[in-house]
């Protein structure tokens, strides 16, 4: 094994601090050495190393920056049966991906297209899915030592399109200094030229805008953040930064409801230039910027919003924002009729289905979304309504799976 790969694995194997920390010490790895740790076998005691370490960095943020409630969506038990659902289904589902493309290839071959394949969609395909064995473990249905054939392929299609993804060498956010700055550095460079000095009308108006796509994504997403990503931040080299603020897949898509989502762009993309002295932030590993001061947009200087039409990035002009603003707000209220009026067994497997049909954008991307069935399968339904339609009692498996126990990692070994 090569000094890197050593390294690498010493600190994967590390203890971390009371909140999950550990002490990254390899700085920015090249592309080679990125390429030799996506190019390892994943043998069973480097898989139980890296699931351990995965969710001793995840536990500390279920309690610290984890907030699960919904005036429309039964949260705890729409989690559990599709946190299931991913543990049922996601090994075949990743096989036929990766027989057609390599996680690896997928990610690089979208690195340099900002709102199209979201970091946050990479994370969950593998923290989700060890949730979702966690859940079934607590429940007294699997053992942590079965299954380790199934568990191999999702944690390493997770591992290797993170890896390629960042191509940094880190796996989380976590792992550098609450930062992900992945994208490259030629569309770093692109944003910054074409920002606009934020004036106060254009700080008012962009206002507007940004909290009504962040409210029509919080919704289009049945209340969960799946549809934004804070990337960055960047270092621009003069004493200011950039964050990158995604927008993803906002109108028609495989969810049903979309059917009621007209609107004028898909998927949005939006640079914000701060200066460096004047902000503190930390990004979590599901795209959450938290910053100091608490509301970024106070201390942002100028801003480039964008439509992102194929794999191009389209600018458009402020005086288009108050339009936007108008259009999305129109949709979010159709929405949000369309969910008020829904059963609730319909809004937990609307909800369910959003969470576990988190495999769709890779698959579309490898051409194998039609050769895979998408339905919830019966062994995860086994469990509805008896438990999974009672909000106390999948509340007790969710924290209890993952939270309400001595171990420093939320994910058991699996030996």
């Amino acid at each position: 094994m090569s000094a890197i790969r050593d390294q690498w694995w010493d600190y994967i194997r590390s203890e971390g601090d009371e909140l999950g920390y550990k002490k990254w010490t390899l700085g920015r790895l090249t592309d080679d050495q990125v390429q030799e740790l996506v190019s390892e076998e994943l043998d069973d005691q480097r898989l139980n190393d890296l699931i351990l370490h995965m969710g001793v960095g995840f536990k500390p943020e279920l309690t610290r920056r984890s907030s699960f409630t919904s005036e429309l969506f039964p949260m705890t038990p729409y989690i559990c049966v599709s946190l299931v659902e991913d543990y049922h289904t996601y090994t075949d589902r990743v096989r036929v991906i990766e027989a057609a493309k390599p996680a690896e290839q997928i990610a690089r071959d979208n690195r340099a297209v900002p709102a199209k394949l979201s970091p946050l969609w990479t994370w969950m395909a593998g923290f989700h899915y060890l949730c979702g064995r966690e859940c079934l473990i607590h429940m007294g249905e699997l053992k942590p030592d079965e299954n380790v054939d199934g568990i191999r392929p999702v944690v390493d299609f997770w591992r290797r399109m993170t890896l390629a993804q960042r191509n940094d060498g880190a796996l989380n956010n976590k792992d550098a200094n609450d930062a992900n700055p992945y994208l490259p550095e030629a569309l770093v460079r692109k944003y910054t030229a074409e920002s606009r000095p934020f004036d106060d009308d254009a700080r008012s108006t962009f206002r507007r805008l940004n909290a009504t796509l962040a409210g029509y994504a919080f919704l289009y997403y049945t209340d969960s953040r799946v549809g934004i990503y804070d990337s960055g931040p960047y270092d621009l080299g003069d004493g200011r930064l950039l964050i990158i603020r995604d927008y993803l897949q906002l109108g028609r898509s495989a969810f049903p409801w979309s059917e009621h989502c007209e609107v004028p762009y898909d998927n949005l993309s939006i640079g914000l230039v701060v200066p460096a002295d004047r902000l503190k932030i930390e990004i979590n590993d599901w795209g959450t910027s938290f910053t100091e001061p608490e509301e970024l947009l106070e201390v942002v200087t100028d801003v480039a919003v964008y439509a992102r039409q194929g794999d191009d990035l389209a600018p458009i002009p402020d005086t288009e924002w108050g339009d936007l603003t108008k259009a999305y707000s129109k949709t979010h209220l159709k929405l949000y009729q369309h969910f008020a009026k829904m059963a609730r067994r319909d809004k937990i497997m609307s909800a369910a289905e959003m969470y576990c049909w988190g495999l769709i954008p890779f698959a579309r991307d490898a051409g194998v979304f039609d050769r895979i069935d998408w339905e919830i399968s019966k062994e995860t339904l086994q469990y509805y309504p008896d438990p999974f339609d009672d909000d106390a009692a999948t509340g007790g498996i969710f924290a209890g799976a993952l939270i309400m126990h001595d171990r420093p990692s939320a994910f058991s070994p699996i030996r």
